[in-house]
């Protein structure tokens, strides 16, 4: 047909087989072509991430740096979905540092899936440097750094946020008095204590 030589149609053709979880077929694609470029490279990690084939995400992003291809937003945020899933601290600060190298940090995006990172590998110092690195923050930062205050069992700097405006229209909020209970909960059951009834 002709159609796969066209790299946005290899892309497309990666990303289709991807999302119907053929992921041979889309990595054979990949593989067959002659040079491929970021739309490709970043259909796959993200799909080998979507679906939990961390690894296999983290690899291609590797291959990816050694051939030299710069990443974008997506990219990076891809690959970075892929470390906080395995809690991989340790690359996911070398892929930080290598994201502000190419300058790629500037973006909320990106700094909202590093704040994601940091907090699943519960470095929440590092999360927290990352947000005050963004003078104007949205709500898909807001939700990444009060996620992980939640997730990490800092009910009290939730709240806090709260009481000081910074999630006013952030849809994830209603969620996080659950897991600010959660946290009073293992607090208790941790000290043996029962809560009253």
């Amino acid at each position: 047909m002709g159609l796969e030589a066209d790299s946005y149609c290899k892309g497309a053709l990666i990303d289709m087989y991807a999302k119907c979880v053929h992921l041979i077929i889309a990595k054979r694609i990949f593989d067959g072509a002659m040079k491929p470029d970021i739309v490709s490279w970043t259909a796959l990690i993200s799909e080998f991430a979507q679906v939990g084939l961390t690894e296999e995400a983290i690899e291609v992003f590797k291959k990816m740096q050694k051939a030299g291809i710069k990443p974008t937003h997506s990219t990076l945020g891809s690959v970075l979905r892929a470390i906080a899933t395995i809690s991989n601290h340790n690359y996911g600060s070398q892929v930080h540092t290598w994201a502000v190298k190419l300058g790629l940090d500037s973006n909320v995006y990106a700094r909202s899936s590093l704040v994601n990172m940091y907090a699943k590998c519960q470095k929440m110092e590092a999360a927290k440097a990352v947000s005050d690195g963004q003078e104007e923050k949205n709500n898909m930062l807001w939700n990444a750094l009060l996620g992980g205050d939640a997730q990490n069992g800092h009910a009290h700097e939730v709240l806090e946020d709260a009481q000081n405006g910074h999630v006013q229209e952030s849809y994830e909020f209603y969620s996080l008095p659950c897991q600010c209970c959660q946290d009073f909960k293992s607090k208790i059951s941790d000290s043996n204590q029962t809560l009253p009834s």
